[in-house]
């Protein structure tokens, strides 16, 4: 049974919130809503009352908001929540880990057997300019309501996703997407960047079984009554069989119209067919789709981080990356946090054609991308590279995979790329003696004009 609030008054406060919100809308009221009644809501509400309480960007019609219920319904079917907490607002449900989408629709009869721990030290572990980030402080082991935090094992954090925030967007496809009408794709050579996504990243063609990069993390604000979307932080890995993108990525981000928050948030996406149909086996964020299997009970993919970097203090920092692994059940593209394996990407979902991912990537890129329309967010601290240390966005420690299945490693020699210099920079820095390694600095104020 889920903890309630005590007090008449408060029980009064939130009943008034939600006759202002749609049904079954995640809201920051203070009463806590519970799964069942989550999915209860859910099916009831009336699709008109979310075309009505969509901005002039979100939902355009009753058959769009119907197909935004009836993805949701598929990722609970089911599924038997008995623990839920609350995280920056945001619910996660307890998911028992054979009833998660991705393990349902590869019929798994039991998780495979990733290794405990990547056979790497953790850079970020102990840095004496720094500290290792984390989505939980010290100490905090329940939410607001007194529900316990994370999940208990056997289970893993599902974050809620709700017609609310589904209604934002103006159809399911575009709320798979990674950004804004197709934006946020692998970063192009081009001296410039498309009208919508601008970045400062870096990158190397060379045959890679994933890697690795330590980042700091910020929380960019994000302006979305002037047009800015998102701003984030992120490692790609690429392959082009035929010609077609395929991708295993990982990042932070701020995106407030997806998260609802301007706390980044820890994410991963992977697209199998160049992100021109989404969805289901084909590419979204998180757990949003059928893709991805988590086994760990503690991370949060798209939960905040107890802390954020500071301009000219204290940095949070956080090893990211994937590995392509084989083991019980052939796994494939297994994410990486902190050195520990959170789950992965079925080698399967991207087929078995010459050259795709499921093989290896050719393409490693790592850096910052913003989105915008006339005017584009702070990237990384919003501070150009030239600021360094505890002042800019940085990724170090840069290493990619060498061989399939075994962590032998070598630092990435990039080649930097900055099509948006008046707005974004990076200061690149390959093979350094320091302890640093391959490491660069970026970011930059954005802007207009960019």
């Amino acid at each position: 049974m889920q903890s309630m609030p005590k007090s008449l008054a408060a029980g009064l406060v939130a009943v008034a919130a939600l006759a202002c919100a749609p049904a079954g809308a995640q809201t920051a009221a203070d009463r806590f809503i519970p799964f069942s009644e989550f999915l209860q809501d859910l099916r009831a509400a009336p699709a008109a009352q979310y075309l009505a309480a969509a901005n002039a960007n979100g939902v355009t019609s009753a058959a769009a908001v119907e197909e935004m219920r009836s993805h949701i319904l598929s990722l609970y079917s089911g599924v038997t929540v008995q623990h839920s907490f609350m995280l920056d607002d945001q619910y996660f449900d307890c998911v028992p880990t054979l009833q998660q989408p991705s393990a349902r629709k590869l019929g798994l009869m039991k998780l495979p057997s990733l290794p405990s721990r990547l056979p790497l030290a953790d850079p970020a572990a102990g840095d004496n300019d720094g500290q290792a980030a984390s989505q939980l402080a010290p100490g905090e082991t329940a939410d607001k309501f007194g529900n316990a935090m994370p999940c208990e094992p056997g289970t893993i954090p599902m974050r809620r996703i709700t017609l609310q925030e589904l209604s934002r967007y103006r159809n399911l496809q575009e709320y798979f997407q990674k950004g804004h009408d197709g934006a946020g794709q692998v970063p192009t050579r081009d001296k410039k960047a498309t009208v919508e996504h601008k970045y400062a990243h870096a990158f190397q063609n060379v045959m890679n079984f994933g890697g690795v990069s330590t980042v700091n993390i910020w929380k960019p604000h994000i302006n979305r009554n002037r047009g800015e979307i998102f701003s984030l932080s992120q490692h790609w890995y690429v392959a082009f069989p035929g010609g077609v993108t395929q991708t295993a990525e990982i990042g932070w981000q701020n995106d407030p119209q997806h998260y609802g928050s301007q706390n980044s948030a820890l994410f991963i996406f992977y697209t199998v067919n160049g992100y021109t149909q989404l969805g289901n086996n084909l590419g979204c964020y998180n757990l949003e789709c059928q893709g991805f299997v988590q086994t760990s009970n503690t991370i949060m993919l798209g939960g905040r981080f107890a802390k954020y970097s500071k301009l000219g203090g204290r940095q949070n920092y956080l090893t990211l990356g994937y590995q392509l692994l084989s083991a019980s059940g052939n796994p494939g593209w297994a994410m990486i946090y902190a050195g520990n394996y959170v789950g992965y990407y079925a080698a399967s979902l991207y087929g078995s054609a010459s050259g795709a991912l499921s093989q290896g990537a050719t393409e490693i890129d790592y850096g910052g991308e913003t989105v915008g329309s006339t005017i584009w967010p702070p990237m990384g601290s919003g501070e150009f590279p030239g600021q360094g240390l505890k002042f800019s966005g940085l990724h170090k420690n840069i290493k990619y995979f060498t061989t399939y299945n075994n962590s032998a490693t070598s630092n990435a020699t990039l080649t930097q790329s900055q099509p948006s210099p008046k707005c974004y920079k990076i200061q690149l820095h390959n093979n350094s003696t320091g302890k640093s390694q391959s490491f660069f600095y970026f970011g930059g104020p954005g802007g207009k004009k960019c």
